[in-house]
């Protein structure tokens, strides 16, 4: 979804306390279950992981002369990737046609291990008028990462990463702060923010995920508002969300712009959630998956109990999502007390 803030004289009518109308609209939407995906210390592990394995791959590519790099996980796939790319190019032509000379800035929130900004700079020939990728998240591994691989591909000019819970108090004034760094006298006169999967994640966080979204919409429309254009605007991919959860979630400071392609499903995704094949066969399906992952057919059975649980809306997703950590923990060989994988000690 894209959105656009609203000025101070578009406010809804009777809306004279934001904090109580945005919070009262996110009453009105059914919560995710809450995950281990929602937590911090979880991303800290995940990027932890994709970080070691970077180092240890460009290390063996030293030794051995090779030239490839382990960049890590594309969330929501290069489809859902591209069509952000593609929007980005859309709204640099429309900037060009407006005034040839005006620059654009981008602020990849959640950037993870800015593979989505990595593949905007590597398309920096083709998307004139774009000066900064600004990437921000709140794992150190990832931020760690994102530089890294920005340095090896020789865009470090372009994309920066830095340090930043996009929650916390005071959040929109840093990122600013990042934006016009080195130089606090640079402005940039377009600004566009992308979100590809961590409204999402902070919709599963297992404490206060409503306060935290609305702490996001707040940084989100402090930065945007901090730069004088009204066609600034904010970019949300979901795949916990409806269209219609998303809009009524930010319309109380946003205007809804337009809705982006949706992604379909894959043909799995829609057989298990309609329920069209078998129990008995999903279960044998999620069973050969974990002993692929090194698993045994106890856990294997349990998270096929989550799969098939998926009787409202975000259970399904939920799953597929708790199934993916659980095969990212056994191959990572990440374990809690009994040796049951991180993942399963959070019951669905």
């Amino acid at each position: 979804q894209t959105f656009q803030s609203r000025a101070a004289s578009e406010a809804p009518a009777g809306d004279n306390d934001p904090a109580s109308s945005s919070l009262s609209l996110d009453s009105d939407c059914i919560d995710p279950e809450p995950s281990q995906l929602g937590r911090r210390d979880y991303w800290q592990r995940f990027y932890g992981q994709e970080l070691a394995n970077y180092l240890d791959e460009a290390a063996a590519n030293d030794e051995e002369g090779g030239s490839g790099d382990d960049r890590g996980e594309v969330w929501f796939g290069a489809a859902a990737e591209q069509r952000l790319v593609s929007y980005v190019e859309r709204r640099l032509n429309a900037i060009r046609d407006a005034c040839p000379t005006q620059q654009l800035a981008v602020v990849d929130i959640g950037c993870g291990n800015g593979h989505l900004a990595l593949r905007l700079a590597a398309n920096s020939h083709l998307l004139t008028g774009l000066s900064r990728l600004l990437c921000l998240d709140y794992s150190e591994p990832a931020i760690e990462l994102t530089n890294r691989l920005a340095s090896k591909a020789g865009v470090s000019d372009l994309v920066i990463a830095r340090l930043l819970d996009v929650t916390e108090p005071g959040a929109a004034a840093s990122a600013l702060e990042f934006l016009r760094a080195p130089d606090s006298n640079i402005h940039y006169p377009n600004l566009l923010l992308l979100d590809k999967g961590t409204y999402d994640a902070i919709s599963l966080c297992p404490d206060n995920s409503q306060g935290k979204r609305f702490a996001y919409r707040q940084f989100a429309v402090k930065l945007l508002d901090s730069v004088a254009n009204s066609n600034n605007q904010l970019v949300v991919a979901s795949c916990n969300w409806t269209e219609t959860e998303l809009i009524a979630q930010f319309s109380d400071q946003f205007k809804h712009v337009e809705t982006l392609p949706v992604i379909k499903k894959s043909r799995m995704s829609a057989t298990v959630t309609e329920k069209l094949v078998p129990e008995s066969e999903v279960t044998r399906l999620v069973i050969e998956c974990m002993r692929w992952a090194g698993a045994d057919s106890t856990h294997a059975a349990r998270l096929a109990e989550i799969l098939l649980s998926a009787d409202r809306r975000g259970h399904y997703s939920h799953g597929i999502n708790r199934l993916d950590v659980y095969v990212r923990d056994v191959r990572a060989g990440v374990t809690q007390g009994s040796g049951e994988p991180a993942i399963l000690k959070e019951t669905a």
